[in-house]
């Protein structure tokens, strides 16, 4: 199957897009989606900020996994 991406920044309603000639005469699917800014320049998320926050708390992970796996154990 081939494919075409083009990625293009709008400045108005209307967009153009130029079509292989295996393409043409044929049926395509156009879906348009807007891109997403790179994962390093978002604002608001830091992965950092959240290492260690149920330390206080005194779990034991390896209960907490088991109890997890206990939860799908069911009895049809």
């Amino acid at each position: 199957m081939e494919g075409l991406r083009i990625i293009k920044h709008t400045t108005s309603t209307r967009l153009t897009i130029n079509l292989p000639v295996s393409l043409v005469g044929r049926d395509v699917e156009v879906i348009v989606l807007p891109t997403e800014p790179p994962m390093e320049t978002r604002e608001g998320f830091h992965p950092e900020a959240y290492f260690g926050i149920y330390r206080e708390l005194h779990l034991d992970a390896d209960q907490e996994a088991m109890d997890l796996r206990n939860e799908w154990e069911r009895n049809f």
